[in-house]
């Protein structure tokens, strides 16, 4: 759980245009922390 809040706190601008978790699309830093 804490994982997901790390990555929301690193992506809020990604979040803001994307409301759904496609950090792993468009966020290669979040997917190789997971």
């Amino acid at each position: 759980m804490r994982l997901k809040q790390n990555r929301y706190r690193g992506a809020s601008p990604l979040l803001q245009r994307t409301p759904q978790p496609p950090n792993k699309k468009g966020h290669p830093k979040v997917a190789q922390k997971n």
